[in-house]
């Protein structure tokens, strides 16, 4: 149970428990347990805290042991690095979207909700191709297109 409460935390965490479990499992009489519990970690405790990751196949404790202490720290750069490019992702489209929503509200005024609502759904470049026309638009609807239809409203 604490590994998996501890799993939340990422590899590091897991580590000290698994230093402690191959240390007290080392007895010939424990052998099936070890094996059962480095099932168990290699099939799911470390698939779920490295999704997507390579993992050797791993025979014993003390391999899994061996294997966290080589490659959490290159692990951990690289969900480091990840993190970083997604947030400068999402900060662009964020500066993109208060962008477009300052040059619309200069050009036509308050903006209805249904704008903020389309703005926040919109990818990179929508944003992008809506910032190079607002200019050539007359109204809103010609750039974001039509606002969705409230129910119990007729179509048009």
């Amino acid at each position: 149970v604490r590994l998996e409460v501890l799993a939340a935390d990422g590899p590091a965490a897991v580590r000290p428990i698994l230093q402690r479990l191959t240390a007290r499992l080392r007895d010939p009489r424990h052998a099936s347990l070890r094996r059962a519990l480095t099932v168990w970690f290699a099939r799911v405790l470390l698939r779920r805290l490295m999704p997507g990751e390579n993992l050797p196949e791993l025979h014993d404790l003390t391999e899994v042991e061996t294997m966290l202490a080589e490659r959490v720290d290159e692990w951990t750069q690289k969900w480091k690095r990840e993190g970083l490019l997604e947030g400068k992702r999402e900060g662009k489209r964020e500066g993109k979207t208060e962008a477009l929503q300052s040059v619309l509200t200069a050009r036509f005024g308050p903006l209805p909700s249904w704008v903020g609502a389309r703005l926040a759904g919109a990818t990179v470049d929508q944003l992008d191709a809506w910032l190079n026309g607002f200019l050539q638009t007359e109204t809103l609807e010609g750039l974001l297109g039509d606002p969705p239809v409230e129910p119990g409203t007729p179509a048009r």
